[in-house]
């Protein structure tokens, strides 16, 4: 599906829109922002799209279960949603400018190893993934602040990555890890919801963070299962759509010629009425006439006896009728034209 934009678009949202496919924008070159939040589509692509402006991708709620190479076109991107799919991974090559990365809920167990080297990166938001190790590569990303990592199996973080002194938040509550953490002595810990500068957030304790990780599972899958379930009666229904939209075109012309037909019936059934209307008229003008004729000729018949008289009589009589027949003739000429 290609979109062929308006000069001067800069921002672009379509959520809750039920799109299945992402489309490729054409003359988009001054396009900021692009919103596909809460919709079905599962793959995207960037492939000939000249988006050389876009700061702002938007993909969560929606079902992609990879991001495409060509991502790494978008060299200018900045903030990158993709929460709320099923990745599993992460792409290698992401665009270096990118500084917020929201890719919670999801079923990302690795990171790539060129991801700690984007050198932009502030804010990366990995909660309830199903991610295991935190290894010391993190620290290669020199302005990153903030580091969201609750509700994961973890069970290693590097301790070069706790010890980074400038984080503005770093989180792994409710991990199995938490408490091995604790037990290393971090300079800071709370389990205040406020974010506050060189904040780790912990569990009460490894209990808390098992019972807390399997709530927290348990409610994503029942989420997935609604999604699917969503899914798969959108696709049903478009499916239906799709088929009553073929076959409509036939029904309404077999509609249409059966009306046409009906009023071409109803049409020269009325011109016949007329016809037998008129005929009937023009017979019995021509009946009274000659009854009118014999009753005539039978008058005279008893008062003269002029052999002269009665050939004009019958003269008379005879053009009168013939009269008669070349205007009932005429009649009929002009109904056989306009049937």
């Amino acid at each position: 599906m290609l979109k062929q934009l308006p000069e001067g678009i800069t921002e672009i949202r379509c959520s809750k829109l039920s799109f299945a496919e992402f489309p490729t924008f054409y003359g988009a070159a001054r396009l900021h922002s692009l919103i596909f939040s809460d919709n079905y589509i599962c793959e995207a692509s960037f492939e000939g799209a000249v988006m050389a402006h876009l700061k702002r991708l938007d993909l969560s709620r929606n079902h992609l279960s990879e991001l495409p190479p060509s991502i790494l076109q978008l060299n200018a991107l900045e903030y990158l949603n993709v929460s709320n799919n099923f990745l599993s991974k992460l792409p290698e090559g992401l665009p270096i400018t990118l500084e917020i990365v929201d890719a919670h809920a999801n079923q990302i167990s690795t990171l790539p190893s060129s991801f700690w080297r984007l050198s932009a990166l502030e804010d990366i938001d990995l909660s309830r993934n199903l991610i295991t190790r935190i290894e010391a590569s993190v620290v290669r990303a020199p302005h990153l602040r903030r580091l969201i990592l609750h509700h994961n199996p973890l069970s290693f973080v590097a301790p070069e990555v706790y010890g980074k002194s400038d984080w503005d938040e770093f989180d792994i509550s409710s991990t199995p890890a938490a408490h091995s953490v604790v037990q290393a002595a971090l300079p800071v810990t709370t389990v205040s919801p406020v974010v506050k500068r060189n904040t780790i957030r912990m569990p009460a304790s490894p209990d808390a963070a098992t019972a807390a990780e399997r709530d927290a599972l348990a409610v994503r899958l029942a989420a997935e299962q609604e999604a699917r379930t969503k899914a798969e009666s959108a696709i049903e229904e478009l499916q239906r759509q799709l088929e009553s939209f073929a076959v409509q075109p036939e029904e309404t012309q077999a509609r249409a010629a059966l009306l046409l037909s009906q009023s071409q019936l109803e049409a020269a059934e009325r011109r016949a009425f007329a016809d037998r209307k008129l005929r009937q008229a023009a017979d019995l003008q021509l009946s009274s006439t000659l009854r009118v004729m014999r009753d005539t000729t039978a008058t005279h018949e008893a008062t003269h006896s002029d052999a002269s008289y009665w050939r004009n009589v019958y003269c008379c009589y005879y053009a009168t009728c013939c009269l008669l027949l070349i205007v009932r003739k005429r009649i009929e000429t002009t109904f056989t034209i306009a049937n």
